[in-house]
């Protein structure tokens, strides 16, 4: 499935409109449930989604968002419900120099964000994929770049937002106005009980990025390399880095016919970190844990390649993450996840 555009002046569409599975399906997963809402509604602005949140209240009738399509499960369809899609609301990157803040819509992605950003020489952490818009990822919780040392993007870089409420009120958030709203929209995800079509977030200085790399055969062996590899997640500052561990077969990396895995031998684990920091020193000493020669002797023949930090770039970290996690090719997406005990051990975690 392709995820196409809007059609040019679409506003609405129903049922039985030209343009209304089209619409319903426009998400980057190609598995798309079959609930269908009444109405797919493409405002415009705040005002827009005022007008359809009233209208939704007085009749009664629930109401889905959609920002950028990549929530995998689709929750935003709702069955005779209302969909708002909101490419078209504040779709604009604009930083503003006097204050040092970003202001942005919610289906802004991480591609224009980070361009935005390079043009002035600033930052501000969007997803690790180019393609999530803004809206989904922070609702989400915004796990965006070099959260753990700076912490989830909704929490500690949003500053203001803009919502429409259930009965049609345009409302500014932040930690003095409306701040009940302001702290339940960070990370509520499907849940908040507004329409988020304006942020405010804080932004700092640009610096330079860098990356280094382990993979491992991890057929054999496959608890200590994971050992070694946590203690040395342990060591790392958390400040302006990234650390991303990656478990894969070989073959899955060639085309084929098939989704059979034939070689179960040939399980690998990549370990991938990124330093954002002033230069290749820094990167150094920051990345200094998993140098190959920290590597345990009894593991290096386990070894297939390793990578010491070297100078990258968003364009290429992008196409990197893409590569390895590809939308809009007619994949079935499904996601799952973990909650580990605090108290649990490393050996019942990996």
């Amino acid at each position: 499935m392709s995820r196409k555009p809007i059609p040019q002046g679409l506003e609405s569409c129903r049922k039985d409109s030209e343009h209304y599975e089209m619409m319903r399906r426009r998400f980057h997963n190609s598995y798309v449930p079959d609930r269908y809402p009444a109405e797919i509604l493409i405002p415009s602005s705040a005002g827009d989604v005022a007008t359809a949140m009233k209208r939704a209240s007085k009749e009664g009738v629930k109401v889905g968002v959609r920002s950028g399509g990549h929530q995998w499960a689709a929750s935003g369809l709702l069955q005779d419900g209302i969909l708002l899609d909101m490419q078209n609301v504040n779709h604009e990157v604009i930083y503003d120099a006097s204050t040092e803040t970003v202001t942005f819509g919610p289906s802004c992605n991480g591609f224009e964000m980070s361009k935005a950003m390079l043009d002035v020489g600033r930052f501000f952490p969007h997803g690790h994929t180019g393609s999530v818009s803004l809206g989904g990822f922070l609702a989400a919780g915004g796990q965006g770049w070099f959260f753990r040392g700076w912490g989830l993007t909704c929490e500690t870089w949003i500053l203001q937002i803009e919502v429409v409420t259930a009965n049609g009120d345009i409302l500014i958030c932040n930690k003095d106005e409306n701040s009940d709203l302001f702290w339940a929209a960070r990370g509520s995800g499907q849940g908040f009980f507004a329409v988020v079509t304006k942020y405010w977030g804080r932004t700092i200085p640009a610096r330079q990025l860098y990356q280094s790399r382990l993979v491992f055969n991890a057929s054999e062996r496959y608890e200590e390399i994971m050992d070694f590899l946590f203690q040395a997640n342990d060591e790392t500052p958390k400040e302006g880095t990234d650390t991303a561990l990656i478990s894969f077969y070989y073959e899955k990396y060639a085309p084929s016919d098939t989704e059979d895995i034939k070689d179960r031998s040939q399980f690998a684990i990549a370990l991938v970190t990124i330093a954002y920091t002033d230069s290749i020193e820094s990167a150094r000493e920051l990345l200094g844990a998993y140098r190959e020669a920290r590597v345990p002797e009894g593991l290096k023949k386990y070894l297939a390649a390793a990578e010491g930090a070297q100078h990258t770039t968003w364009a290429e970290l992008f196409k990197e993450q893409e590569g390895m996690v590809p939308f809009d090719n007619g994949e079935r997406w499904q996601c799952g996840s973990i909650l580990t005990d605090p108290d649990g051990t490393r050996a019942e975690v990996s």
